[in-house]
């Protein structure tokens, strides 16, 4: 287990959150040796780390002076002559008493430091006038908004699937799906223009136009072949239907038209189709013949560029009769090969604030899609592009002119124009987010172990230049509140600011200081710099007091030092009478042998404030997400965040407001339907979180959920991950986390990791 910071966080109120109106209760004076690895301010010495090799007793001793030598052996000779021994230990205390300095008025610095809300450097810099100094900066503690489109306009496509709005907003893998469609089908027809010199029918050239002017047949079998149609069809295109169209009448019989078409010129032709009975009057209009279905011929768009020729033939229905044409034409229809899709979603009412970024999470089937943003009245410029086939999660920080005073409009297009085949876009999820800024600054300090009277609070620093002011505040232990004792007083000059400190704002020795900003809605960051903060008193009149105290005190030791020596020596048990080592006993641990580890103790409940900088945790998740709720809590009390989760970052971005925190996701769990199983390296995630440790010397990381690592990794791998990122915290004010869900390690490898982390539940 490797050391762990001191805690000095204030009580819990009955919500779990910090009492910042607290008292110290009065607790007994007890001198008492402090050694070169324990806390001047009272905490505990740090564990051992069980990997590092125990140091003998002899080795842990401070080298003892001349001068306790000599004493030592003199103490040792007396023991042959207690009245001796008794009057030389009598006079060694006395000397110790008149050596050490009493516990006298004078200057009192800074013992801990909470930050409530902000960063600081620590209150290494306040200690002195030495030009080390802390400072104390700001942060933003504003929740960012969401806002998601309320109007879609689908001028080209079809919505396949989903519901517009609701399945935008939210990102659960239910998605809108959209497609691409084609403009609608084109009608062109073309009469001839020419005809063939072979037609056997009388004023063949009138049987081209309907205008009233006949071209005659009067025996069966006359042929008539009609050339020279004009169209325009453009070849990304569908032939989807082929017609042709006659004009005629048979006045005193019943015979019929046989018709057929060439598509090269009348080389080649379709199967020819035969009217039914013929009118006995012009219809001035065309009774048209399918051709779409041609025996041995698929239409292409090529096939009208000229070559198209009609043929004509009278069929006679017993004995002949006259047939009247007065036209004929042909009639194509054809579908543009031109997919494509214009989609738009509208904004209204968006949140002002100093930053909005359009987020969005989907993917396509294979056709690039590009996003993008208006800016007002008309111009659409490109900002994103979805390019995969799996789910995108893509972000766009808006312009001032494409907010548009909340008003946004986002259009999704081809990329690069419509095409010949139908593609899919499909959104899981979309918004905008409001970034709002409100620096917030609030530090509590604590003075301890002051005497003497006229006590003074000074405090020299200076505040950033332009930058809000703050406020000091004294807790005022009688009234339960916080009293203003220095307002708005600082300027960007680096000052002394002094102010009385009165009977009610001490307790115990002990005074809390707080700072904070002026205005914590402020959108400005600013930050304040101390040189030194102390509480200072004037030395009492010892001369008599102190001569009287003295004596007293050698009075009472030499008589304590004679029942030791007469009384309570002689009673004592010899060595001998110490009872054996068992036989056939071994030591716990051999040397050089590590033992196996211990059972760790049941998770203690602690508070978020009773994180420490510098600590290394692992959580017990109690229920889902609880170590996340911790992150929030953090960062939104200043700390910059790095979180590792299999988790889908969207929606950890809905449900917590984690504010400054990068994410490494792990992807989707291995194995899931549909999941991604993204091949995340442990090295690729030890590399992430040693750079953000490095350049975060306030962050906090969350592992979240030990179990992610494991899969796909080997224990003893993720153990020595976890043992270099320990190693690397408390160099700095970081704070890591490692979460576990109930029954996720048991054993041995719990075990290992509890020599590690702090095992933690966290109220």
């Amino acid at each position: 287990m490797r050391p762990r910071p001191a805690r000095h966080s204030a009580p819990k109120n009955e919500r779990g959150g910090d009492d910042r109106n607290y008292s110290p209760a009065p607790t007994p004076m007890v001198a008492r040796l402090i050694r070169t690895n324990e806390s001047l301010s009272g905490s505990s010495p740090p564990r051992r780390n069980s990997r590092v090799p125990m140091p003998s007793k002899a080795a842990e001793a401070p080298a003892s002076s001349p001068r306790e030598l000599v004493s030592a052996r003199r103490l040792a000779e007396a023991r042959s002559h207690p009245h001796i021994g008794a009057g030389l230990v009598a006079l060694a205390l006395v000397a110790i008493l008149l050596s050490a300095p009493l516990a006298a008025a004078g200057t009192f610095t800074v013992s801990q430091e909470q930050v409530v809300v902000g960063t600081t450097d620590g209150i290494a810099g306040v200690q002195a006038e030495d030009g080390l100094r802390e400072t104390m900066r700001e942060v933003d503690v504003a929740p960012d908004l969401l806002a998601y489109p309320t109007v879609q306009n689908l001028s080209k496509g079809t919505q396949v699937s989903g519901a517009f709005p609701a399945d935008v907003q939210s990102s659960d893998g239910v998605y809108v799906d959209y497609r691409e469609v084609t403009t609608s089908p084109v009608v062109l027809q073309s009469n001839p223009a020419a005809i063939d010199p072979s037609c056997a029918w009388t004023a063949c050239d009138n049987g081209r136009l309907s205008d009233n002017l006949y071209a005659t047949s009067a025996a069966g079998g006359d042929v008539a072949v009609f050339k020279n149609f004009t169209f325009s069809v453009p070849p990304a295109t569908a032939i989807t239907r082929v017609q042709v169209g006659y004009e005629a009448f048979d006045a005193t019989g019943n015979d019929r038209l046989g018709i057929t078409i060439s598509w090269d010129g009348g080389v080649s032709w379709c199967p020819t189709v035969t009217t039914g009975g013929l009118l006995g009057a012009d219809p001035n209009a065309y009774a048209f013949l399918d051709f779409t279905s041609c025996t041995g011929h698929s239409w292409v768009p090529s096939d009208f560029g000229g070559s198209i020729a009609t043929r004509i033939t009278h069929a006679a229905v017993g004995p002949p009769e006259t047939i009247d044409l007065d036209a004929n034409v042909v009639r194509v229809t054809y579908l543009p090969l031109a997919y494509e899709l214009a989609l738009q979603y509208n904004w209204t009412s968006v949140a002002a604030g100093p930053r909005h970024d359009l987020r969005l999470k989907g993917h396509i089937s294979d056709e690039n899609i590009s996003v993008q943003v208006l800016t007002p009245p008309s111009v659409w410029t490109p900002r994103l592009t979805f390019t995969n086939t799996t789910d995108q999660v893509l972000t766009y920080t808006l312009a001032a002119s494409e907010f548009n005073a909340g008003n946004v409009s986002v259009r999704f297009v081809d990329a690069l124009g419509p095409d010949a085949t139908p593609s899919d876009l499909w959104i899981d999820y979309t918004d905008i987010l409001t970034t709002v800024l409100a620096y917030h600054l609030d530090v509590v300090q604590t003075v301890m172990g002051i005497s003497g009277s006229s006590p003074h609070l000074d405090i020299e620093g200076n505040i950033s230049a332009g930058g809000e002011n703050f406020n000091v505040f004294v807790w005022n232990f009688s009234a339960g509140s916080w009293a203003l004792k220095m307002g708005s007083g600082f300027t960007s000059a680096n000052q002394m600011h002094s102010a009385a400190l009165f009977p009610d704002e001490i307790a115990n020795g002990t005074v809390r200081i707080d700072y904070q900003d002026v205005d914590p809605t402020n959108v400005v960051p600013a930050a304040l710099t101390l040189d030194f903060v102390r509480v200072t008193t004037t030395d009492a009149a010892a001369s008599l007091p102190a001569i009287l105290l003295v004596g007293g005190a050698v009075a009472g030791i030499a008589a304590l030092a004679l029942f030791l020596f007469f009384v309570v020596l002689p009673r004592r048990r010899s060595s001998s009478d110490t009872p054996a080592a068992p036989p056939g006993s071994r030591p716990a641990l051999r040397a050089g042998v590590r033992a196996e580890p211990q059972a760790p103790s049941p998770s203690p409940e602690i508070a978020v404030a009773d994180l420490q900088p510098g600590g290394a945790y692992l959580v017990d998740e109690p229920e889902p997400a609880a170590a996340l709720r911790v992150l929030e809590r953090l960062t939104g009390m200043g700390r910059s965040g790095l979180l590792v989760t299999r988790k889908d970052p969207l929606t950890v971005t809905r449900m917590f407001r984690l504010r400054h925190t990068k994410t490494v996701w792990l992807g989707d769990t291995p194995g899931s339907p549909g999941g991604q199983a993204l091949a995340v390296s442990l090295r690729a995630v030890e590399t992430s979180v040693g750079d953000f440790l490095r350049t975060n010397p306030v962050g906090v990381v969350l592992i979240d959920s030990v179990k992610d690592l494991v899969d796909g990794n080997d224990f003893p791998s993720v153990l020595e991950f976890v043992r270099r990122t320990v190693a690397t915290v408390p160099r700095g004010q970081q704070i890591l986390m490692v979460s576990m869900g109930p029954g996720v390690l048991q054993g041995r490898e719990l075990k290992l990791l509890a020599q590690e982390l702090e095992i933690v539940r966290i109220k």
